[in-house]
């Protein structure tokens, strides 16, 4: 009674149906199949020999056609216990593999989805709101009959503190979703980016050895790589100490790479660390993008050498013409 309990309650676990795909069973791991499967060929093996050898009148092509059918005997159980699991378990890893890849990708579009529109609102209605009250602030002077020295001070006050705030405001509009990546390549927008960098002065030397792709790249790759460019310099200039700074893009028919390099202080660069102890939001973040992609984000470092990271996702047909995600138009 016990064990039909038993039976019945192990037949209503998820996966133990009849019909579903065939697991191994609770004791046999692949590693113990093959154990038993090497000592029963061994065995096997052993015994048929000694036998055969009881029997030299059997032609050698008989006794390797025996040989051959035990060993089919004894491995045939490999293909239905081990092959054919494993065969389905690296079958539904790869379809989760794309699952979760493509919601990355999604998530990922939606993230930049978000930023233009705020970037857009940004725009237009507070940039509009700022220049409305500029305009206010000096028609209101102009109005007054009579403003003294003190009352003349203030106004141009608020008038800079008014530009100071359209300014900032168009700094975060930049930074949220740069414009020359609606209507320009990824080369003229990394040119852009380093340009601006250097208005900032960031405290270092950037130089740019950018190939020009011979078509438009797809537009998550465009952003993921200027992301990319975009956090690696931010993190050269906060925590580096570097003096000179180099990125590269390399774009061919097969892959699209970004290579970043400094001669700052660098760190301990422990192979397998950098997304625990070591790595912070950012360097994580452009992991995801990279892997949402198919591609692959790698970091060399040692302290007083510099730091290299490398960024490369491979192309395929469908990563060349297709329209812009992001775009309204």
């Amino acid at each position: 009674m016990k064990n039909r309990d038993r039976k019945r309650r192990d037949s209503s676990l998820p996966g133990s149906s009849a019909s579903g795909p065939a697991e191994w069973p609770m004791r046999l791991t692949p590693v113990r199949l093959l154990i038993i499967l090497a000592a029963a060929v061994y065995l096997a093996e052993t015994g048929l020999m000694l036998i055969l050898a009881q029997f030299p009148a059997i032609p050698r092509e008989i006794q390797a056609v025996i040989d051959a059918t035990v060993l089919l005997m004894l491995l045939s159980p490999a293909y239905f216990f081990l092959f054919l699991p494993l065969k389905r378990h690296y079958a539904a890893h790869i379809k989760a593999d794309q699952e979760i890849r493509h919601l990355s990708r999604q998530m990922l579009r939606a993230v930049e989805s978000e930023r233009k529109r705020l970037a857009r609102d940004l725009h237009d209605e507070c940039g509009q709101t700022l220049t409305a009250l500029q305009f206010g602030i000096q028609t209101l002077r102009n109005s007054l009959p009579h403003v003294g020295a003190e009352e003349g001070r203030q106004f141009d006050y608020l008038r800079e503190l008014v530009g100071r705030l359209s300014e900032h405001m168009r700094e975060i509009t930049t930074e949220l979703r740069p414009p020359l990546l609606e209507d320009c390549a990824l080369v003229a927008t990394l040119r852009w980016h380093v340009q601006q960098l250097a208005k900032n002065s960031v405290g270092f030397d950037i130089e740019l050895d950018l190939e020009d792709c011979p078509q438009r790249l797809d537009a998550d790759i465009e952003i993921a790589l200027f992301r990319v460019c975009q956090e690696g310099l931010n993190n050269i200039a906060k925590h580096a100490r570097a003096t000179r700074a180099k990125v590269r893009l390399i774009c061919d028919s097969r892959r699209v790479g970004l290579i970043l390099e400094d001669d700052g202080q660098g760190f301990l660069s422990m192979e397998g660390k950098e997304t625990s102890e070591i790595a912070g939001i950012g360097i994580i973040g452009m992991r995801e993008r990279m892997a949402a992609l198919g591609g692959k984000l790698e970091i060399r470092s040692a302290p007083g050498k510099g730091t290299r990271m490398w960024a490369e996702i491979p192309l395929q047909t469908k990563d060349v013409h297709e329209a812009d995600p992001y775009s309204d138009r």
